[in-house]
């Protein structure tokens, strides 16, 4: 059973946290329990977060969690509810929760969990990575039998992972939240443990379910980081094939390279320098344009016609 605590400020929620667990602070305690036992216990300052720049974020971030919330009941067809109270549980007040929405007839009686997230990028592993333990604690807290991670990815395109509750990956997560309490209520502080919350391509697909591409994702950034180390390397040797110039480059498909050359004042043949450097770059060249400079030198730039 859970208990409302009601609406609570930031600053009221924090002070709660200091002293109990909640949704945003199990990936922490699982990765780094010394730490968090060394802020619950008073050794270590905790972060108000009111005081820092990530402030901004968490007020972008309640910003538009109503917005998200509304393009999902549209577009999704979603029938979310919102309740912004603070729960704890009743058998165990030191776990606590607030979630973004859900599903279902009431916070006593959750279907499905909501998350919602408003970043700039959505790579489907780094979500899960940074979300997975904070969503399954909230399906334990509330009993829900699934969530919903529902992200705005750069203010556009709007993106749904569907997380059944795993007993087995529960299991492990409470396991380790309660060594936790135990080691608090006794005074014993955690020793450092190096974890990882990565999730394996096993794991995501199951995760994902069928229909989701995910060996193909994983084929498409392997090709676009090998078109990059491809693309990096002929700029490269053009850079070394037109080294006297100043500058070479790819423009708009197009190999450019400039050359600038310092003269004095009154002393250029406009016409002869425009000549020289045509004949130095050879008949596949161009030139695309000229201009003299008040610091007496000139620019001349020269094009490719096409790369090759």
């Amino acid at each position: 059973m859970i208990k409302n605590l009601g609406v609570l400020t930031l600053e009221q929620k924090q002070e709660i946290w200091k002293n109990k667990m909640s949704g945003s602070q199990v990936k922490k305690t699982l990765q780094n329990p010394q730490e968090q036992y060394l802020i619950k216990t008073g050794q270590k300052e905790m972060i108000d977060l009111s005081k820092t720049r990530a402030k901004r974020w968490l007020d972008m971030g309640n910003y538009m969690e109503p917005v998200i919330i509304e393009m999902a009941k549209g577009s999704l067809e979603l029938d979310i509810k919102t309740d912004k109270s603070t729960f704890e549980k009743v058998e165990d007040d030191f776990f606590t929760a607030n979630i973004d929405g859900y599903i279902g007839e009431s916070p006593e009686a959750i279907e499905t969990i909501i998350e919602i997230k408003n970043l700039s990028k959505g790579d489907v592993n780094e979500m899960l990575s940074n979300y997975l333990n904070q969503i399954d604690y909230y399906m334990w807290f509330f009993g829900a039998k699934n969530a919903k991670l529902i992200a705005l990815i750069a203010g556009n395109d709007l993106k749904v992972i569907d997380i059944e509750r795993d007993e087995a990956r529960e299991a492990a997560m409470l396991a380790k939240l309660k060594d936790f309490q135990m080691n608090l209520n006794m005074g014993i502080e955690p020793s450092v443990v190096e974890t990882s919350n990565k999730i394996d391509g096993d794991e995501a697909k199951e995760l994902l379910g069928p229909g989701v591409p995910l060996e193909r994702f994983s084929e498409v950034k392997k090709e676009l980081k090998a078109l990059k180390e491809e693309e990096k390397s002929l700029i490269n040797d053009i850079k070394v094939a037109f080294k006297q110039y100043d500058k070479a480059e790819v423009i708009d498909g197009l190999f450019t390279v400039t050359k600038t050359n310092s003269v004095r004042k009154g002393g250029i043949d406009k016409d002869a320098m425009i000549e020289f450097l045509i004949e130095k770059t050879g008949d596949d060249y161009i030139k695309l344009s000229d201009k003299f400079r008040k610091n007496d030198t000139v620019t001349e730039t020269v094009r490719l016609k096409e790369a090759k």
